[in-house]
């Protein structure tokens, strides 16, 4: 289930109509496969996003938002060339 990302999201401070609306994105979805004419029958998909959906990557960085911060050092800055 999406259950981990929805608490982290909510620990987040996502909530109201926008978390239902994400909840509702990820859950209940289902997926086939076809190669050549076959076509696989649906599987539900109970974890991950959408690939190559736009709030994919969003979603898993918010996912590993405290996790990197704690990796990361205070010291370190970012520059661009």
């Amino acid at each position: 289930m999406h259950n981990k990302l929805l608490v982290r999201l909510a620990s987040l401070g996502i909530a109201g109509d926008l978390l239902e609306w994400i909840k509702s994105f990820l859950c209940e979805r289902q997926q086939r496969t076809r190669v050549g004419s076959a076509l696989s029958g649906p599987v539900n998909i109970n974890s991950g996003v959408i690939q190559g959906s736009c709030i994919g990557p969003i979603l898993f960085l918010l996912y590993i938002y405290n996790s990197i911060v704690k990796v990361i050092k205070e010291d370190i800055t970012c520059t661009i060339c």
